[in-house]
């Protein structure tokens, strides 16, 4: 927390020991939320929705993130399956909310996940409602999460699955 050296020097520095960060609907955009991983090394829970991040902020989130982000909030931050393919890489997540961004937005065959980012163990619960997914992504995040031996809670409500993802759902399910 040496960057917040002025805060320290007035007494502050008990910022630096907060566990758990809601900034929901502040505008920090990709630059604040840079400022805020690199800042608080001790952030388990992070709550960024509604916070103007995209995929950039995602991006900044991913490569400065310490091991100890356990949940995480990026709802209606316009993240795409570029986003969401980078936060895979954060193996101390255990919960992951992207509802109401754009991850489905794309076309489902180019979607591809790299080997290293498909054996998240220890995502529980996964949150991609309102994502504008079809059943054609549906069928590739069932894929995907196959290999999440931790997964317990998968949400997709609000998206636009036909009768064909839900036949899939239920297959994976059985």
């Amino acid at each position: 927390c040496k960057s917040l050296k002025n805060w320290e020097e007035n007494g502050y520095n008990k910022m630096c020991r907060i566990n758990n960060l809601d900034m929901k609907g502040n505008k920090v955009g990709p630059i604040g939320a840079l400022a805020i991983i690199s800042n608080f090394p001790y952030l388990e829970k992070l709550n960024l929705s509604e916070c103007d991040l995209g995929d950039e902020g995602v991006k900044n989130i991913s490569n400065n993130c310490r091991k100890n982000i356990r949940s995480l909030d990026l709802s209606k931050n316009n993240v795409s399956v570029e986003g969401f393919k980078l936060l895979l890489r954060l193996e101390s997540l255990k919960e992951l909310r992207l509802f109401d961004n754009f991850i489905g937005s794309g076309e489902a065959e180019l979607f591809q996940v790299e080997e290293e980012n498909s054996r998240n163990s220890s995502l529980r619960s996964v949150d991609l409602g309102a994502n504008r997914m079809n059943s054609e992504w549906v069928k590739k995040i069932l894929e995907l999460i196959e290999n999440f031996d931790s997964l317990e809670i998968l949400e997709l409500g609000g998206n636009d699955i036909d009768e064909t993802g839900e036949k899939l759902i239920q297959t994976f399910l059985d």
